[in-house]
């Protein structure tokens, strides 16, 4: 990312790869965890190796969320929001310049509700998958080609979709794009999901069999 992080509470719950939960203290060198690949104009939730731990005291602010949640952290902590990566507080040792959290700033989830997603199991990723598919708003028909693409008019279901399918194996890729409405005539700015259409095909065959 190209960031370089400061110091959160040890008791901070971090969401590993596998989708359990680990408190940031008890995570150790080689755990594999959600990673965020952030280029200034989107971001795609990735699986990232720990390399190195550092442990540190520091002056400590409290970040409170609007679902009651909070956040313990120093104040050059960054966090990534709707408006881009901003540090905790504003306490003069960064100089000017920098952007800082403000009440009603979005901050960016893996979901919406970001503590629940250690709960998802395999087999709600496989349904997830499925049901994907019977909504999606277009998706390459099965005749053929390498790679299927699925557009949902929800981007952050789609990004969602995204992270199970790295999560099952699936070579899938998410791009941003511009969609059309047919039934409002308007364009709106979403996400393409593409997988290549032997996986497609392999996990639809698989997944819908366990459905019942």
């Amino acid at each position: 990312m190209g960031k370089n992080f400061d110091s959160v509470d040890g008791n901070m719950n971090i969401l590993m790869y596998n989708n359990t939960v680990k408190k940031i203290k008890d995570v150790k060198k080689g755990d594999t965890v959600y990673g965020v690949r952030y280029n200034g104009d989107k971001y795609q939730y990735v699986k990232s190796e720990v390399l190195i731990i550092n442990k540190r005291r520091s002056n400590a602010v409290k970040i409170t969320l609007n679902d009651g949640r909070t956040l313990i952290c120093s104040p050059t902590h960054q966090w990534l929001t709707k408006m881009g990566w901003m540090f905790s507080f504003d306490d003069d040792t960064l100089g000017h310049g920098k952007f800082f959290l403000e009440k009603d700033v979005k901050m960016s989830g893996i979901s919406g509700n970001l503590k629940d997603s250690y709960k998802e199991s395999r087999l709600y990723m496989q349904g997830y998958f499925i049901g994907s598919q019977i909504n999606c708003k277009n998706m390459t028909r099965f005749k053929g080609g390498e790679t299927a693409s699925l557009v949902l008019q929800e981007a952050g279901v789609t990004a969602r979709l995204y992270n199970y399918l790295l999560y099952l194996g699936a070579d899938a890729t998410l791009d941003y794009c511009f969609a059309h409405d047919n039934d409002t005539n308007e364009y709106y700015v979403t996400a393409k999901l593409s997988i290549p259409y032997v996986q497609l095909v392999t996990f639809s065959e698989r997944f819908s069999k366990k459905q019942g």
